[in-house]
C-alpha cells in the first residue's frame, strides 16, 4: 500500500517550531534538544555533518503506529528554510554514506515506488533555522512514508535551499511546457547538500 507524504494526510506534520536565542554562545546539540519538547528515544538515529565535518543535527527516529515519528534538531546553518530529506544511499558507483563536500554518495531520495517528487517516501518537511547568534532549529513531526526499520543504512540530507514541493507557477516554463522540469520533479529545487548523516540503530 501507497504512503501518503507526511504532510499531505491528517497524520502529517504534527509541530515545526522554530527557537531563537539571544545567547552569544553556540550551545551544543544536546542542550538545545533537551530545552525544546520532549527529546525521543530513537530505535534509529544519525548525527549530520557539515562537509568540515562539524556536527549540524541530531535525528532521531521513533516508532509509531502510522510509521515514524521523526525528531530533528539542528544548528549552524543559515538562516531560512532547508529541504530535509531521506535519501537513498543504494548506489556502490557513486560511494557509500557522506562522502565528500558535495555529499554525492548518498545518491537521490528515497523512493522505492518510483514516484516523483513531492511523493518520494523520502519527502519530508523542511526545517526552520532562527535567526540571531547562534541560530538554531527544531522540528518534530509524524510520518506513514516510513517506518524506522526501512530507512536504517539511508542517509538525511539537509539541503541549502527551501522544497518547493514541485509547486511552480504556470511563468517557469521548461521547453516551453508550463510546469515543474525534470529537476524540480526529482528534487524540489532544493539545492545544494549542507549536512549528511547516515541512519543506523
Amino acid at each position: 500500500m501507497l504512503r501518503q507524504p507526511s504532510y499531505q494526510g491528517a497524520l502529517g506534520m504534527l509541530a515545526v517550531v522554530a527557537l531563537a536565542s539571544a545567547c552569544t554562545s553556540r550551545p551544543s546539540l544536546e542542550e538545545i534538544e533537551s530545552e525544546s519538547q520532549e527529546a525521543l528515544v530513537g530505535v534509529a538515529n544519525t548525527v549530520m555533518r557539515d562537509a568540515a565535518g562539524n556536527q549540524i543535527a541530531l535525528v532521531r527516529f521513533g516508532q509509531h503506529s502510522v510509521g515514524s515519528r521523526v525528531q530533528i534538531t539542528a544548528t549552524g546553518l543559515s538562516t531560512g528554510i532547508h529541504a530535509f530529506h531521506v535519501h537513498a544511499n543504494n548506489d556502490p558507483a557513486n560511494g557509500d554514506g557522506c562522502v565528500g563536500p558535495d555529499f554525492l554518495s548518498a545518491d537521490g531520495h528515497y523512493n522505492p515506488a518510483g514516484l516523483t517528487h513531492p511523493n518520494h517516501a523520502g519527502d519530508m518537511p523542511v526545517v526552520f533555522f532562527s535567526a540571531g547568534s547562534p541560530n538554531f532549529g527544531f522540528a518534530n513531526f509524524i510520518t506513514s512514508n516510513f517506518t524506522p526499520d526501512e530507512v536504517k543504512g539511508r542517509a538525511l540530507i539537509l539541503h541549502a535551499l527551501p522544497d518547493n514541493c514541485a509547486n511552480i507557477p504556470a511563468r517557469y516554463t521548461a521547453a516551453g511546457v508550463p510546469g515543474p522540469d525534470t529537476v524540480t520533479l526529482a528534487t524540489g529545487d532544493a539545492g545544494g547538500r549542507l549536512a549528511c548523516g547516515v541512519i543506523t540503530d
